[in-house]
């Protein structure tokens, strides 16, 4: 073979090479472009797939209905409370099983509706409980406290003329004062606003039984009650003194049981102790809510 022959083989073998050198570059080129295509499939797949876990797993959960109101198996009041710009109103009923009237409650009973004036749904939840040893107390409480109409600030709405409804303390450490009606001005601001409390002529009568009883347990230096008040001062500071002025303070009558156990004699004094001690709690109660 002559040396052009060999010239030319070796141009055609040159743009042979050539030749298949640019296809496989645009087999590459499109296998390339091919996987990323698939790359960009699967990322999109995977992020869909990604964001549909999430989803799931963070999926939006509504709030958890409040749980109704439990009652417990307990004597007691069931009432709600209704305050207007100036005054308040206690709804309620007494009863000797609290836990009884659970599926009324549960169920927005209508006749429970309209005891407690109950209007809307949203006002169930304004519903609570005060218990009580009885159903006796509970009843005691109900004719003292429920459906009445209070003010808020009795002592800006009462005058001299009229005392109002509360009744009021003064008190140390060795001496108190309870006043059964006060006709003072500014009284919230000197005293201790105790709540209506009942009846003052029966207080004094029955308090008039427990001042005997102070005699024998308490070292008493004064003591007086009328009608109007009830005042007792002892020589010195001592938890026996302490456990009665708690009891108008905040209705503590945790001592009544021991203290009464071998008194029959005084069974009614005892009963309206319990029954005083109950109106104290739950008047400290709704003037909570109020305040």
């Amino acid at each position: 073979m002559d040396s052009l022959n060999l010239d030319l083989l070796a141009l055609e073998t040159m743009k042979l090479g050539q030749s298949l050198g640019e296809e496989k570059t645009d087999d590459q080129m499109e296998f390339s472009l091919a996987f990323g295509q698939a790359r960009h499939n699967s990322s999109e797949q995977t992020l869909a797939s990604s964001l549909q876990v999430e989803q799931e797993e963070f999926k939006f959960v509504p709030d958890i209905i409040e749980a109704s109101l439990q009652l417990p198996q307990s004597p007691g009041v069931l009432y709600r409370l209704l305050k207007g710009a100036n005054t308040f109103i206690i709804r309620g009923i007494p009863v000797d099983d609290l836990s009884l009237l659970q599926d009324e409650v549960d169920e927005k009973n209508e006749d429970m509706a309209k005891l407690l004036r109950i209007n809307e749904d949203e006002e169930w939840r304004e519903v609570t409980y005060f218990c009580t040893k009885n159903q006796a107390v509970a009843e005691v409480l109900c004719d003292e406290l429920i459906n009445r109409r209070f003010p808020k600030e009795e002592d800006h709405l009462c005058n001299l003329s009229d005392p109002g409804f509360s009744w009021w303390m003064d008190q140390s450490d060795i001496h108190f004062n309870i006043y059964f009606q006060s006709h003072g001005v500014d009284r919230a601001s000197e005293l201790i606003q105790l709540g209506p409390l009942g009846d003052c002529q029966i207080a004094s009568r029955r308090l008039d039984n427990l001042k005997m009883l102070l005699h024998q347990f308490l070292p008493i230096s004064e003591m007086s009650i009328s009608e109007k008040y009830f005042s007792v001062k002892t020589t010195t500071a001592n938890d026996r003194f302490e456990m009665i002025r708690n009891l108008f303070l905040n209705g503590d009558d945790s001592w009544c049981d021991t203290f009464f156990a071998s008194r029959h004699e005084y069974r009614t004094l005892y009963l309206y102790i319990k029954e005083l001690a109950a109106l104290r709690r739950l008047w400290i109660e709704v003037k909570a809510q109020i305040d």
